[in-house]
């Protein structure tokens, strides 16, 4: 699959909830590069105040699962309640088997282990942004 063509409108917003500096600074260069527009969000609060104030719409949240404050999948609910219809897309390094033992919540969304090819990743969005559009 290709990058999103901003030229016919399809162009999606991302919010990027991600933790790890190194890993948001890659995420987000790749993803605008890709026709996309990333809001980044460091911590889950800083999250749920773009997902409460940003005037327009956004597409999907790309989050990690193991973050500080809360979980993703727990921000995630928050963001849902705000924003009703928003996709998600959780990422992370451990397994979603050893998520679910470790207690975290349960997924609400789809899920891409860390590391990931960047190909994947962009593959596993524009799946999800199309299912949403169907």
């Amino acid at each position: 699959m290709g990058a999103v063509d901003p030229e016919r409108g399809d162009r999606p917003t991302i919010l990027l909830l991600e933790d790890d500096p190194a890993v948001a600074t890659s995420l987000v260069r790749f993803l605008e590069r890709m026709g996309m527009r990333v809001l980044l969000a460091p911590t889950p609060s800083a999250a749920l105040e773009t997902a409460g104030t940003h005037p327009e719409h956004i597409d999907l949240l790309l989050s990690d699962v193991v973050l500080p404050e809360m979980s993703g999948p727990e921000a995630a609910d928050r963001i849902m309640q705000i924003r009703p219809g928003i996709r998600v897309l959780f990422m992370s390094a451990y397994l979603e088997a050893d998520l679910l033992d470790r207690g975290e919540a349960v997924f609400r969304g789809d899920f891409i282990n860390k590391p990931f090819e960047l190909s994947d990743l962009l593959e596993r969005i524009q799946a999800i942004l199309a299912d949403a559009n169907r």
